[in-house]
């Protein structure tokens, strides 16, 4: 739906989006009818060819990491806290599919703590990593309804995904299919309307793109959960731990958009960081 296109919106089907922002070589958009936020790479770039090897392990850190995995110890940690989440909500009922899981590290933890997992990666190097090295039960591709059996999982969850997609509101609809009734759909992802991003403009470290296509506020992000099936439990924003050289490595390449490698920040001092701009917004799916 990029102005005069009449693509209509992912999300509500809308026909008309006004521009917001330029990025690069990429517009932001919001729809006129549901105020969803977007990047038109939606229309013109292969979202699944983004995410190769070098997506995760290349220096090209204008698109993906500059090494994904020297995020393991930060990601395990974190992964930690969730779980105990979704484990006070509920209980020894421990079902899990994490939608783009990666290499696995959430995975591998939720294993260690008894849960039976699953998950569903894009990336074939990413899904063959985690099968490798975690052992993990990984499907290579995107999420599909005849992929798992109907109220397979307890809990389902997206971290740092939704942004990612597509189509999410056909993901997250396929999502309720597959949760239990008393199941527990958990998402992560950047606020839009928060005061970082709004203060930031468009050096919002969030807008990574061209792989982030869609940019939530939390009436948007509650929007598009109830579009698929879902009661909103909670939407809060607390902090994660991330290596020190990471966070250089962001704040670099969204001051510098335009450049095409970045000093090699390898510091791995874990550092607690909360710039209240990411939320974690838990669900439930609406017909028990």
């Amino acid at each position: 739906m990029p102005p005069g296109d009449t693509s209509p919106c992912a999300i509500c089907q809308g026909r008309t989006a006004t521009p917001i922002s330029r990025i690069n070589d990429y517009t932001i958009l919001r729809c006129d009818n549901c105020s969803v936020c977007f990047s038109d790479a939606l229309y013109r770039v292969d979202l699944a060819g983004l995410y190769t090897k070098s997506y995760f392990s290349g220096q090209q850190v204008s698109t993906g990491y500059a090494d994904y995995h020297r995020l393991s110890s930060a990601l395990e940690r974190n992964a930690v806290r969730r779980l105990r989440r979704l484990e006070g909500l509920l209980g020894q009922d421990r079902a899990l599919l994490d939608v783009g899981c990666g290499t696995g590290e959430f995975l591998r933890v939720a294993a260690e703590r008894g849960w039976q997992c699953a998950g569903v990666e894009i990336s074939p190097y990413a899904a063959e990593y985690g099968r490798a090295r975690y052992g993990l039960d990984i499907s290579e591709g995107a999420l599909t309804a005849n992929l798992f059996p109907t109220h397979a999982f307890s809990a389902i969850t997206l971290w740092d995904v939704v942004e990612h997609l597509p189509d999410p509101l056909t993901t997250l609809a396929i999502c309720a299919q597959l949760l239990k009734p008393k199941g527990v759909l958990a998402i992560s992802t950047g606020d839009i309307g928060s005061l970082c991003a709004r203060v930031c403009g468009r050096y919002w470290h969030l807008f990574n793109l061209p792989e982030h296509v869609f940019f939530f506020s939390r009436r948007t992000i509650r929007d598009l959960v109830k579009r698929a099936g879902f009661e909103v439990l909670s939407i809060a924003y607390p902090s994660s731990v991330y290596p020190l050289g990471y966070l250089l490595e962001r704040l670099y390449t969204s001051a510098f958009r335009r450049v095409r490698s970045t000093p090699d920040f390898r510091c791995a001092w874990l550092v607690r960081c909360n710039l209240f701009d990411i939320m974690e917004v838990l669900g439930t799916p609406l017909h028990h």
